[in-house]
């Protein structure tokens, strides 16, 4: 594959072409286009499904057109977490989403809407996600909704994120 340092952009009404440079050509995923920049990845107003996480692995930007109000990053399958930050990205910026509907085990370190070993996440909703224990047993976690090994999050909200158990560290982060 071969990355490309110029804005890529994501919409819902795009023509899905990679590289995904421009608006006409806007892929649909945003993992599509995670996987192609290494820059800054710009997503528009609307609710984006993903079957499996977004995974930032490089110092790149992602973010939203006008802010957590009008862009939804979500999952609808079952055990996965929305995002990750991976320490391979300690440059890495999220930012301007509403984070929700993640699904993951205790066991798999919580976070099931973000789950950061690096970067910064900014100007972020996180709600609705649910870090499972499928088992009763002593795991602990550091958060269901944000789970933080690394990096900042700065500005965000962090609501209304549950185990089913009470064995969360905390439900929020």
């Amino acid at each position: 594959k071969v990355l490309t340092d110029s804005t890529v952009y994501v919409s819902t009404g795009g023509g899905n072409t990679p590289p995904y440079t421009n608006w006409a050509t806007a892929a649909a995923d945003p993992r599509a286009a995670v996987a192609l920049a290494n820059a800054r990845v710009v997503i528009t107003n609307g609710t984006y499904t993903m079957p499996t996480q977004l995974t930032i692995d490089r110092s790149i930007t992602v973010e939203s057109v006008n802010g957590p109000e009008a862009t939804s990053l979500r999952q609808n399958t079952t055990y996965n977490r929305v995002a990750e930050i991976r320490p391979s990205a300690p440059g890495a910026i999220l930012s301007g989403f509403t984070i929700r509907d993640g699904l993951t085990h205790v066991q798999r370190g919580g976070g099931a809407g973000v789950q950061m070993w690096a970067g910064l996440v900014t100007n972020c909703i996180i709600r609705n996600n649910r870090a499972m224990q499928s088992v009763v047993r002593n795991y602990r976690m550091t958060g269901c909704g944000a789970a933080i090994f690394g990096g900042t999050m700065v500005n965000c909200t962090i609501a209304k994120n549950d185990t089913g158990w009470d064995y969360c560290g905390g439900r929020g982060a």
